[in-house]
């Protein structure tokens, strides 16, 4: 009888080792859907610190065309003037091809004619929220299997 109590308590054992195993081993941590960032409060700069955190946090490419590259990169020239460049760089880094001495040198080109450019942040916003959303479609479909 003491032979099966002890064999009892062994099993326990061993099954309790199996389960703190098991606790211990770093968990999966499961991709859940981004929000916007904060577009209501603080300046334009302090909005594009909060939207070039996040893209570079979670690698998001919010130039899907070139011609969404050309828009950005005149609202940046036009909004903050030469200190858009290091928000440009970070965008810019996000989408293919990038290259930062040629990056530079359109970016310089575009400070040359601010005074003829008449986008605003808006532009910035939009193509960001549109990114956004196709992360989480992206995150969506990959979690239904639809890829």
């Amino acid at each position: 009888m003491n032979t099966n109590i002890l064999q009892d308590v062994k099993r326990k054992i061993e099954e309790l080792q199996k389960l703190i195993e098991r606790l211990e081993q770093p968990q999966q941590t499961e991709e859940k859907k981004l929000g916007y960032i904060n577009l209501s409060e603080g300046s334009n700069e302090d909005k594009l610190d909060r939207i070039t955190e996040q893209i570079a946090k979670y690698k998001i490419n919010i130039l899907s065309t070139p011609k969404d590259s050309q828009l950005v990169r005149c609202a940046l020239v036009s909004e903050l003037r030469e200190k858009g460049l290091r928000y440009w760089y970070i965008i810019r880094s996000m989408a293919d091809n990038y290259d930062e001495a040629e990056q530079t040198k359109r970016y310089v080109y575009l400070m040359s004619r601010k005074d003829t450019i008449r986008l605003n942040f808006g532009v910035i916003i939009n193509r960001y929220k549109a990114a956004i959303d196709l992360y989480n479609k992206n995150l969506n479909n990959k979690e239904h299997g639809n890829n």
